[in-house]
């Protein structure tokens, strides 16, 4: 009777219907879409949005649907009708503003809706905060995307959280997101945490390599920093066990810039029985111009990468057998 109204252009007659159906249908899904289509034809947002409200509530089975109309709405002058949601923070919401990082290219716009839902009594989820975490790196919003991040971690969480680096012992449980460690297991090898001799804490970093057959580019484990410019010096201990290698393992930390570049490499990691530490020196600038690039322009070097790569550049010295710990890094200022 609704769509027959519609058709017939009896708007009125329709809008009454409309609102029978939500009073005596308010949570059936069927019901509600054709609710929801007569709104859109009458073009009212004040009514249609409670229904998408409660069709979205319900199940997330329209999201994908609903959610680019409602990317238009977020940054039309009608957003007040959106608003209104935010500080609610429904069910849906987290999904949506996920949607909204990924796909909104004015960053001002994400974090519009960002800073409203700070103003809420509803606490910000961590299914919030992420999503906007990954997109003020996507945009080179190093600083303010660290800080986000570190407001993410639980106050036992927080310990591990150095001004340079977080967690130099391998002691948390926070790894692959943001700033944390990135430890990437493959088929040839496994990178996790676990107890041996000589460690500092409860666990320390081990990876074991599975085959010495095949080559492994190695690059699996990583961490985006943040430090200002100036001269430091980064430490740590580690043990090979049994470690058989054409041309070892060294430490490298890049400027995070579309070209990265090397401002440093440690001493080649080898085999040895005990414990050994191991330095290196670097200098992070506070602009860095690639040799690759044609125009050779400046970039800022804001935010770096430390990882441990293979030392060779070459697929067949990339040949490793046994077990690697490493323990205690850590980065401090230095005298140059």
């Amino acid at each position: 009777m609704l769509a027959l109204r519609d058709t017939q252009q009896q708007l009125n007659e329709a809008d009454k219907l409309a609102h029978l159906a939500y009073r005596l249908w308010p949570v059936h899904s069927d019901a509600l879409l054709r609710v929801a289509s007569h709104w859109i034809v009458r073009e009212d947002l004040k009514q249609l949005l409670p229904i998408l409200h409660v069709l979205m509530t319900q199940t997330g089975e329209y999201n994908q649907a609903l959610f680019p109309a409602l990317h238009e709405l977020a940054k039309s002058d009608e957003a007040v009708h959106l608003k209104q949601y935010v500080s609610q923070a429904p069910q849906w919401w987290p999904a949506f503003f996920s949607y909204l990082c990924q796909q909104e290219s004015d960053l001002a716009i994400v974090t519009a809706y960002y800073r409203e839902r700070l103003k809420a009594t509803q606490p910000l989820q961590q299914s919030e905060q992420t999503p906007y975490i990954n997109r003020l790196i996507k945009d080179q919003q190093w600083q303010q995307a660290r800080d986000i991040w570190i407001t993410t971690l639980s106050e036992k969480q927080q310990k591990f959280a150095t001004t340079f680096l977080y967690d130099s012992g391998f002691e948390s449980d926070r790894y692959n997101e943001g700033f944390a460690w990135h430890l990437n297991s493959t088929p040839l090898v496994t990178i996790n945490t676990g107890f041996t001799g000589g460690i500092t804490g409860k666990q320390a970093l081990r990876i074991a390599f599975k085959t010495p057959k095949k080559p492994i580019h190695f690059q699996q484990i990583w961490q985006r920093l943040t430090l200002p410019a100036d001269h430091y010096t980064l430490t740590l201990r580690y043990r090979a066990d049994n470690f058989i290698t054409a041309k070892g393992l060294q430490w490298r930390m890049y400027c995070d810039t579309p070209t990265p570049s090397l401002l440093g490499e440690s001493q080649i990691l080898n085999a040895s029985k005990d414990w050994k530490t191991l330095s290196m020196n670097l200098k992070v600038p506070q602009e860095i111009t690639s040799p690759v690039e044609k125009d050779h322009k400046s970039q800022p070097c804001a935010a770096q990468i430390l990882r441990l790569e293979a030392a060779s550049r070459y697929a067949h010295e990339h040949l490793f057998e046994g077990t690697l710990w490493i323990d205690d890094i850590a980065i401090t200022s230095s005298i140059p």
